[in-house]
């Protein structure tokens, strides 16, 4: 054989194929400085609203415990009444 090698059905001359820098896997993605507003104002709502979303749970746990003590208020005196 010459120095010419067969690869891939295709004749190369004595050089080695080299991959692109840039091929599609490396590319980094640019965002613009109004892509990058919208990005972090979505994100910005979402954790207003689980914010949000976290301080009703917490109050309705809240509320619940006042009740609960109320109730064991009642029941305690309503016990020592009849002891």
């Amino acid at each position: 054989m010459s120095s010419q090698g067969d690869i891939g059905g295709s004749r190369i001359s004595g050089r080695k194929r080299t991959k692109s820098r840039t091929s599609t896997g490396d590319r980094t993605l640019r965002l613009t400085a109004e892509q990058k507003c919208e990005i972090a104002q979505r994100e910005l709502e979402e954790y207003t609203d689980e914010v949000r979303m976290a301080n009703e749970d917490s109050e309705k746990h809240v509320d619940e415990l006042k009740v609960s003590g109320k109730l064991l208020i009642i029941y305690y005196r309503e016990f020592s009444l009849h002891t």
